[in-house]
């Protein structure tokens, strides 16, 4: 079903001020910008739109738009005393207390922004302190923990862009960066091809300078007194973030403190945010629930399902009746949003708050699957709109459907989109791939296209066990002290460290269930400053084996050899103490059958029994997106494979259903299959199948065997729980079951 509504749609329907969450709560004060012209700085087009500005005119912080930054960070104490408004200016103090002889507790201060701001272009003027060590002066984006789940979500840490980080013992080296926060915490690095931007020269200290920073969906671009220095291309994930200027004490980065030369300050003249059209972009933070937990995710960086990230909650079943489903029934990805509870009758709302957008036309969709009822709604509202509501239709089973509103007119640069039921127990509404588009206005001022990025390529050891920090729930163990490492490992991602020290050692464990023979590689990260006396042991079936390792002399895989290994096998590494430091990165555990089932799988298709997930050109990809009903399944001994499946993979080039006949157009002649029949039709001839084409839940099965014949493809049925598609000869792959059980 696609559902069309909007305000002139028919049906609209408007709700009372109490049905929807009101732009009050957000605390968004509309448009209140004036004199935008005269306040340009150095926005990059004349299209961006100045909607925000403190000029810090007043005589103190406003503390209605601010937070004042407090607690200790980095050794030092933040007080409210140290942040003051003055003479124009945003005033942070670094000073110091407990004094004891040279030595002294650090304070500092600053403001963290109550609004939340996303895409657009971000600019402050500032001055900062430059006398001495020991003052960490930044200007930056990212979200808060614990919100209120009323102004700022329960669940907003998503990305921290760094606009810049100057300590002031070093006043003309700018820092910049991009920390993102999803599953693990990783960045961009401050560092371009190993070389700092070039950004000129210049000492922040000794005079006002302007950062600018451009934040777009497939870019994020610094300018420094209107000139580009530095561009991150296709930045991963996305939320509106809270806005930091910030001064720290801090003795943490290794510069000379004379503490005679304190206090001091940094000081801000302005902070501005301009917002642009962005067409076709979609403006939804985590629109399918995937930042909240995935089976990759460190358990760290794991967050309570109860409240989906960026996304606020309410009702009094906000604690039992929402929660993010980690699935292979989604539409989008791994994830979903459902609403619901098995013991009680529920009332829930979860809803969106996105900022600062321009005031333009917006059209609105989502998937959903509502197949027990209920009253379910969504509804778009914000400071002077106009409240539009749709009710969520009841579906079929397990088959998910798109509704839409159109023509949403946003009249005062913000949007609220709420899900909202109000069912009896055992009525569930599932939500995924939430949409919110502007539909009108100016040209894009730049492309807004993802740069290109080098094709994917298949790893090394695809479908064996690694191994390592990198990857979650793999039975790897630090034992000691240790740190990450800004040196890359396997697949590209960062190491560990930690010194030769006694205690300091890893453990890497395959986690076996079936015993057997396995070839071991290791990962080895090289470095001048690694030791040359590293030990590893693989502690194995018949033993113990010791391999000594000169990390400074071999970077990449090194081979252990082969052993037959159980349960209880693992490997291990140390070193020997003050020898340098070690790297810890991932090891390998190939199984017999590993490199024949990669060749396959290079350009062909996996399934598994009764899973709507499939491996196609080995990442993990539906079968079917809008109906998870679609399966490979196994009646009486005789596989079954949707129809519809395999003919859009192998290129069939259209297809039709009507009556009881499904007419598929593939390589220049008809293949017809007849629900209820045991014959199908190809290039005019009949053909008998092992057994009758039949559909369920809107899917249309025959027998696998019959469908290879069909399209003149290959295929291999694995113990009737796998099945192996492709366009050349499968051989037989020793281990392949067990070998498919891991890639899925």
């Amino acid at each position: 079903m696609h559902t069309k509504f909007g305000k002139l749609g028919l049906g609209l329907l408007l709700l009372s001020l109490g049905a929807s969450v009101q732009a009050a709560e957000i605390g968004y004060d509309g448009d209140h910008i004036l004199n935008k012209d005269a306040k340009r700085g150095f926005a990059p087009h004349e299209n961006y739109n100045l909607v925000y500005e403190d000029d810090f005119n007043g005589t103190a912080v406003n503390e209605s738009e601010w937070t004042l930054r407090t607690g200790s960070r980095l050794g030092g104490n933040n007080y409210r005393e140290n942040t003051t408004v003055s003479d124009g200016l945003l005033h942070v103090e670094i000073g110091y207390e407990d004094r004891v002889g040279d030595t002294a507790t650090l304070t500092g201060g600053g403001v963290i922004s109550k609004k939340l701001f996303g895409y657009g272009y971000y600019e402050a003027k500032g001055q900062l302190f430059g006398a001495t060590g020991g003052m960490h002066s930044s200007f930056w984006v990212m979200g808060r923990g614990g919100g209120d789940n009323v102004t700022v979500p329960a669940n907003n840490v998503i990305i921290e862009i760094d606009f810049y980080e100057i300590d002031s013992g070093t006043p003309e080296e700018i820092n910049t960066n991009v920390h993102y926060y999803i599953g693990n915490h990783w960045t961009e690095g401050g560092f371009k091809d190993g070389k700092t931007p070039d950004y000129g020269k210049i000492d922040t200290s000794a005079r006002e300078f302007v950062m600018g920073v451009e934040w777009l969906p497939n870019k994020i671009n610094w300018y420094l007194d209107g000139k580009l220095f530095r561009t991150v291309e296709n930045p991963d994930h996305y939320g509106p973030q809270n806005m930091w200027l910030t001064g720290l004490g801090s003795n943490y980065f290794k510069e000379e403190i004379l503490l005679d030369k304190l206090p001091g300050e940094s000081n801000w003249d302005y902070f501005r945010f301009y917002n642009v059209d962005l067409l076709g972009v979609n403006m939804v933070v985590n629109p399918s629930f995937e930042y909240n937990t995935q089976e990759d995710f460190l358990p760290e960086y794991t967050r309570s399902t109860k409240s989906p990230v960026g996304w606020y909650t309410k009702g009094n079943s906000k604690n039992t009746a929402t929660n993010v489903i980690l699935t292979d029934e989604s539409y989008d990805g791994n994830a979903l949003l459902r609403h619901g509870s098995a013991m009680f009758d529920y009332d829930v709302t979860t809803y969106l708050h996105i900022p600062f957008l321009p005031n333009e036309t917006y059209t609105f969709s989502a998937m959903v699957r509502n197949s027990s009822g209920g009253n379910h709604t969504v509804t778009i509202s914000g400071e002077g709109m106009e409240i539009s509501e749709l009710e969520i239709p009841k579906t079929d089973p397990g088959v998910w459907e798109k509704v839409t509103i159109e023509n949403i007119k946003v009249e005062k640069g913000e949007a609220i989109i709420s899900f909202i039921s109000d069912a009896t127990k055992s009525q569930y509404l599932d939500i995924d791939d939430v949409s919110f588009v502007q539909t009108t206005g100016k040209d894009p001022h730049t492309s807004l296209d993802l740069y290109p990025t080098a094709v994917a390529q298949i790893p090394m050891h695809f479908g064996d066990i690694v191994s390592g920090y990198q990857h979650a729930n793999s039975g790897y163990k630090e034992f000691g002290t240790f740190g990450n490492s800004s040196l890359k490992g396997y697949l590209d991602k960062s190491s560990r460290w930690a010194a030769t020290l006694e205690g300091n050692y890893a453990t890497w464990s395959p986690q076996l269930t079936k015993s057997g023979l396995y070839e071991i590689e290791f990962f080895n990260v090289m470095h001048e400053n690694r030791t040359d006396q590293a030990t590893i042991e693989v502690h194995h079936v018949d033993g113990v084996e010791k391999i000594a390792l000169n990390q400074k002399a071999v970077s990449g895989f090194v081979n252990l050899g082969s052993f037959n290994l159980d349960e209880n096998s693992y490997v291990k590494m140390y070193g020997v103490p003050d020898t340098g430091n070690m790297s810890f990165d991932s090891v390998v555990f190939k199984q017999d059958g590993s490199d024949e089932i990669k060749e396959v799988l290079k350009d062909g298709i996996a399934v598994r029994l009764d899973s709507n997930i499939a491996l196609i050109d080995t990442a993990k990809t539906k079968i079917n997106n809008a109906n998870p009903n679609a399966v490979l399944k196994v009646i009486n001994e005789t596989a079954y494979i949707p129809i519809q499946f395999i003919y859009e993979q192998f290129g069939a080039a259209n297809a039709s259903i009507k009556d009881n006949v499904m007419s598929i157009f593939y390589m220049d002649h008809m293949i017809e299959f007849t629900e209820g029949s045991n014959i199908m039709n190809v290039a005019t001839k009949d053909i008998s199948m092992s057994d009758k084409c039949f559909v369920e839940n809107g899917v249309w099965y025959a027998p696998a065997v019959d469908v290879i014949e069909a399209f003149k493809i290959y295929g291999y049925n694995v113990n009737n729980e796998y099945y192996l598609f492709s366009n050349k000869p499968v051989p037989e792959i020793k281990n392949a079951a067990n070998l498919l059980e891991i890639l899925f």
